[in-house]
């Protein structure tokens, strides 16, 4: 007698859970396929929605992963709708409308979603990008408007900046770090982006205060800080993300800042339950413990990484993460981690193609390039063949880049 499957649920049609899909197919997998996603319309890249999308470059349909063909073709069906409960022990689950579907494996791919400022919580003015529809809502107000202020000197925050800025906008910048991309970047890749930018005549505020904001009327919102005040009827916010973990949490699943894997992307002990992307946090060696990444390449390589497993051949993930940017005319790749005690600097800020090496206890651990594609490809090579490279054999290595 044969036994019916119930197939793979993912929940959330993203990046991570469109590549999964795909994926699976591509492995010879060939039981149901159900992405559940709590957005209208087809699976889409989130990244042009601050750079391409934003200044018109990019057209919608060009945002989506496959065309409407792809899914029935593929037999991978998008089920439209909220999951609000997991029934582990009968394999289902639960969306907002009460429908129920059976999984035999179940893959959180919940992504994660934009931090909101305390204070202005919905106003008209205030604005963030994370989907389609908020990147629609902030270009409509934008075509009537041209004076905007950002609050966030992140990569996002800086990208939508550039875009705008290279449009003929007026655009503050508010950071309570002391440097643009302070989280993300060194020192010197800060300091460079920072003079891109101010050549467009973006201005920078940084090192601010106790910032807040607050509705000053119904068009505009107030921006205080120590020593200062702004009044913008355009406020884009961007400082950071929280991973959507309630779900899995709820269901007495292990969630600390992501929904915690193990290096397989295992939830827990169950075989069965998995966790890739933004939500998930994971073992990795490149960053010495447990970290979460918000990466195209982290999903799209976990995806495959647990498509793989599904269809029977488990092995553990431990891809280079590497990560990219574009502000200003200028393309910044970042590879491994840059959080290192010696760094080493091949090529000049001045002349606007440079790469920044990274290194802990003399051993190199990431690097940053900026328009030295060749160098970033290189990179990533020594650092996932975990060659242990010194500053000075490094800077041998990549002695003619400089030249």
């Amino acid at each position: 007698m044969s036994m019916i499957s119930d197939g793979v649920v993912v929940i959330g049609a993203g990046q991570a859970g469109f590549e999964l899909a795909r994926a699976l197919r591509s492995a010879g997998y060939d039981e149901p396929i159900r992405l559940v996603s709590d957005e209208s319309g087809l699976p889409y890249q989130r990244p042009p929605l601050s750079k391409g999308f934003l200044a018109g470059q990019v057209a919608a349909h060009d945002l989506l992963l496959a065309d409407d063909r792809f899914f029935p073709d593929n037999r991978i069906e998008i089920v439209a709708g909220k999951a609000v409960n997991l029934e582990l022990t009968g394999r289902r689950i639960v969306l907002a409308d009460g429908r129920r579907l059976s999984f035999d494996h179940i893959v959180f791919a919940t992504g994660a979603r934009n931090r909101l400022f305390k204070g202005v919580r919905a106003h008209s003015a205030l604005h963030s990008i994370r989907t389609h529809a908020d990147a629609m809502r902030l270009g409509d107000r934008m075509r009537t408007r041209d004076d905007i202020a950002i609050v966030g000197a992140g990569f996002l925050g800086l990208e939508a900046a550039s875009t705008w800025a290279l449009q003929g906008k007026n655009v503050i910048v508010l950071e309570a770090q002391d440097r643009v991309m302070a989280r993300g970047s060194s020192a010197a890749v800060s300091a460079f982006f920072a003079s891109k930018l101010g050549a467009l005549g973006v201005r920078l505020e940084l090192g601010l205060q106790r910032l807040r904001l607050e509705s000053a009327g119904p068009e505009s919102v107030r921006m205080s800080w120590g020593g200062g005040t702004l009044d913008a009827d355009v406020v884009l916010t961007s400082i950071g993300v929280l991973p959507n973990t309630e779900l899995a949490a709820a269901a007495g699943l292990p969630c600390d800042n992501g929904i915690l894997v193990d290096e397989f992307l295992n939830v827990g002990e169950a075989r069965n339950i998995f966790a890739i992307g933004d939500c998930a946090r994971f073992p990795s060696r490149h960053f010495d413990g447990m970290t979460r990444l918000e990466s195209v390449q982290n999903a799209v390589e976990q995806a495959q990484t647990v498509a793989a497993a599904i269809a029977g051949e488990r092995r553990p993930y431990r891809s280079v993460p590497w990560f990219w940017t574009e502000q200003a005319g200028a393309v910044l790749q970042i590879v491994g981690d840059i959080r290192g005690d010696e760094a080493a600097l091949i090529g000049e800020p001045a002349d606007e193609e440079f790469s920044a090496f990274h290194f802990r206890c003399g051993a190199l651990i990431g690097a940053e390039s900026v328009n030295m594609r060749r160098v970033h490809m290189r990179a990533r090579r020594l650092i996932g063949n975990n060659e242990n490279l010194s500053p000075s054999k490094v800077r041998e290595l990549f002695a003619h880049e400089s030249a």
